[in-house]
């Protein structure tokens, strides 16, 4: 299992201070991570906080797209190994720099400069379609780290849906207002409750009645499944921590689910111990599976 940290690598010290200010879930996922990928995925989360950031809605916009174009420029095959920001240094020296594919980081970063502008969606479909948009993008990229196709991944579209879902409450945290723009319009009409409504009290039960709407609509992984391709290769062990971490965003999901709206946030930068043993057997049952193909 992936060691969580050695001392006097500043880099590292870096990128995991960044990664879990984003996500704190991911301690308890690269515990799991193969040693031979462990470093490249945290590194590969470090680059995906640092692109998150940008997209929190707590700064200007104009300098957030500047902020994006200079991560696009350094991320370039021909700037990557002079950076001096630590993300793209731990990039390097992991190895995880010459394994990203152009095109990926491409469509990550396409990604995150259309949510700059993105508009509330109208309704739930709509809301899927955002959370493709930010989640698919970084599947395929941590696939690239173990050289695995994307559409090897179980439980693919639902691993979209709720990694988007929270990834849209975790950017929230730092909106001074605005915090819940990405509820559907019309599952707010239906519950006949305003944005500003959301806002001014999201425990009312008109208010509560939304959230349980849109997260009841999000499917539940089932994270025993296995998608497999033509060539029924199976999944490979380098997606262990993906895995795991989809069912560790699955259960928090779901205790979302039993919360009031306003602990949310305090939710979602938390972990339980019972996630390790959820994450462990997990874990042991992926790699059964694989060794079985």
């Amino acid at each position: 299992m992936g060691e969580p940290g050695r001392a006097g690598n500043n880099n590292l010290d870096f990128c995991w201070e960044r990664v879990l200010k984003s996500n704190r879930q991911f301690r308890v996922s690269h515990l799991f991570a193969p040693d031979e990928f462990a470093g490249q995925i945290l590194a590969l989360h470090a680059l995906f906080a640092s692109i998150d950031q940008l997209n929190s809605g707590a700064g200007d916009e104009f300098v957030a797209r500047q902020k994006l174009e200079w991560w696009r420029s350094e991320l370039r095959p021909v700037n990557i190994g002079k950076s001096n920001h630590p993300v793209l240094r731990f990039l390097v020296e992991t190895g995880a720099a010459s394994s990203l594919p152009v095109t990926d980081l491409d469509a990550f970063l396409d990604t995150a400069e259309v949510r700059l502008a993105a508009r509330a969606p109208s309704d739930h479909e709509e809301l899927e379609q955002l959370c493709h948009l930010i989640y698919l993008p970084r599947i395929q990229l941590e696939c690239a780290l173990s050289n695995q196709d994307h559409q090897f991944v179980g439980g693919l579209r639902e691993m979209v849906q709720t990694g988007g879902l929270l990834q849209l409450m975790r950017e929230s945290e730092a909106r001074k207002e605005g915090a819940f723009w990405w509820i559907p319009l019309s599952t707010m009409a239906r519950h006949g409750v305003s944005r500003a409504g959301l806002e001014e009290d999201c425990d009312s039960e008109p208010a509560r009645s939304v959230f349980e709407d849109v997260l009841g609509n999000d499917i539940q992984r089932d994270s025993s499944r296995t998608s497999r391709g033509p060539d029924s290769r199976g999944p490979s062990p380098g997606l262990v921590h993906l895995q795991v971490m989809a069912l560790l965003q699955a259960r928090l999901l779901g205790q979302l689910r039993k919360k009031r709206p306003s602990s949310y946030q305090l939710e979602l930068n938390k972990w339980r111990v019972s996630d390790l043993l959820a994450a462990w057997n997990a874990a042991r049952r992926f790699m059964l599976q694989s060794s079985a193909i």
